[in-house]
């Protein structure tokens, strides 16, 4: 009876342990897989990468977006001058409000220049900041200010013409945000106008004449000095010859 149950016990054993090498198997075999995929070596997405940065929570960039992303929408309105007469001087107004649209901010600028407005990000402090070569500018107003949403902020600057030609003007517009504790200026808008600076015939003269008023003097000026000298003399040794002889007294 005993070696029955035995014979019989037999191929139950034997599958037993067949399926729990197959377990063990496929357990290895997973954890091969997931590990590899998991390691550091193998790993891709992620910034043991080289050259791969990582965007999502925790990285490098995530508090600069979070700021950014907080920052409130606002309206600005600019003018552009399009063309300058040399040596004149004209002005560039911007004016920014998180409350009026940008057509009421345009009936706020002046009649000088054509009329642009924008949609940008804006912070409580704003810079904005004209620069173009050929011109000389003077900010009239601070170029780093406080924005109020209870009145629009307002920056001006006089833009003389220097060089003739056709130049370009850029606005920057920047909103400052808090990264890490330490307040940073991040540019909300960047604007570029080209200006042709117009040159009339006298100012072309009267600017080579300045320029070059010594070789002119050389050139021209001595020889038509020595010119009116001769023919100044040459008159008056004329007025001698033709003047008349005087009779003297009668004799007694």
């Amino acid at each position: 009876m005993i070696g029955g149950l035995l014979r019989r016990s037999v191929p139950l054993v034997g599958a037993a342990a067949a399926a729990t090498g197959v377990l063990v198997g496929l357990g290895l075999l997973a954890a091969d897989l997931f590990g590899s995929k998991s390691s550091p070596e193998h790993r891709v997405g992620t910034a043991t990468m080289p050259g791969v940065p990582r965007h999502g929570k925790g990285s490098v960039f995530s508090d600069a977006d979070q700021a950014v992303a907080q920052l409130p929408l606002a309206n600005i309105a600019f003018t552009a001058p399009q063309t300058l007469q040399l040596g004149d001087t004209t002005q560039v107004q911007l004016v920014l409000s998180a409350r009026e649209s940008i057509r009421q901010l345009k009936k706020r600028l002046s009649k000088i220049g054509a009329k642009h407005g924008a949609r940008i990000r804006a912070s409580n402090r704003m810079e904005a900041h004209l620069v173009g070569s050929g011109f000389g500018i003077e900010a009239l107003r601070p170029e780093v200010q406080v924005v109020s949403g209870l009145a629009p902020t307002e920056w001006k600057w006089d833009v003389e013409a220097k060089k003739p030609g056709t130049h370009h003007l850029t606005l920057t517009v920047s909103a400052f945000i808090d990264v890490e504790g330490e307040s940073t200026p991040f540019l909300a808008k960047t604007f570029e106008k080209t200006l042709t600076v117009r040159v009339t015939v006298y100012e072309r003269v009267s600017r080579f004449v300045s320029g070059n008023w010594q070789w002119l003097w050389l050139a021209i000026g001595v020889p038509l000095a020595t010119w009116l000298y001769a023919v100044y003399n040459r008159k008056r040794s004329t007025r001698r010859r033709k003047r008349p002889v005087g009779f003297g007294p009668p004799s007694a």
